[in-house]
């Protein structure tokens, strides 16, 4: 999409970005609101699930990928 494609490169996120367009990976993750942030590890486990916006901003995230990259 145009919008998303807009947002990803001003807002400059240098992670993949799953567009779910028919709703199949939201029932699969049992998504409950939007927007919702899965963390999965290079195994393919799910170490982190993250509902909604952080007040404080993407520091948690980060700190979480940074970790799993070390």
């Amino acid at each position: 999409s145009p919008r998303l494609r807009c947002l990803y490169s001003t807002v400059r996120i240098a992670l993949p970005i799953l567009l779910d367009t028919d709703g199949s990976v939201t029932v699969k993750y049992h998504g409950e609101s939007l927007p919702t942030t899965v963390v999965i590890d290079q195994k393919g486990t799910i170490v982190r699930v993250i509902v909604g916006i952080s007040p404080r901003g993407e520091s948690p995230l980060r700190r979480e990928i940074e970790k799993l990259l070390q």
